[in-house]
């Protein structure tokens, strides 16, 4: 099954985001807004994992997190951007402040994962909440545009307490999201 680790986000964040996608509604082409219900901050993208490993898996991120001693914690929900950065963006998203708990998570995550042969990231962590996939050609000039005007879009604070383990069933309608097993934070 494919899965990933995330953390999970507030009703008002999700609330932000969606004011957020908002913004964008008004362009031409074809969007993969996501969806409330599936609106999250990855931490990483395992992919394929079979169903022998999850056992091994869910004690592996046990024992990452408990070696971490990782507190829960806040982060800033800010601005907007798109990967790539200028022409031709293919997701839209809002921006995470990279608060030094969250690094170290991913870190820990990322390092305790390797040795049990899940590779680590080789691009750097960029914490981003993805608001849509771009399907299709837009207006690039006019997404900038909306992107520029507003740079001081904020959705507030996010407290993560704990991180997610998710499977990811892919569908004709779109990806359905199962919580595999949640994971405190040390208090």
């Amino acid at each position: 099954m494919r899965c990933f680790i995330a953390a999970e986000l507030d009703k008002h964040i999700k609330q932000k985001l969606t004011d957020a996608q908002n913004l964008f509604r008004n362009l031409d082409g074809k969007f993969s807004w996501t969806k409330r219900e599936q609106m999250h901050l990855t931490i990483k993208f395992l992919g394929s994992v079979p169903d022998s490993k999850i056992d091994e898996l869910k004690r592996t991120i046990s024992i990452a997190l408990d070696n971490a001693s990782i507190k829960p914690f806040e982060f800033s929900v800010n601005g907007l951007g798109s990967f790539p950065p200028a022409r031709s963006p293919k997701i839209l998203w809002v921006g995470v402040e990279q608060k030094s708990e969250l690094l170290r998570l991913y870190d820990a995550i990322e390092n305790e994962l390797n040795s049990i042969g899940f590779p680590r990231e080789q691009r750097k962590f960029t914490p981003h909440l993805t608001i849509a996939r771009i399907k299709s050609k837009i207006n690039t000039n006019a997404c900038l545009k909306i992107i520029e005007n507003n740079a001081n879009f904020s959705a507030g604070n996010q407290r993560i307490e704990h991180i997610t383990l998710f499977s990811s069933e892919l569908k004709p309608s779109g990806a359905i999201y199962n919580i595999i097993e949640r994971f405190n934070l040390s208090r």
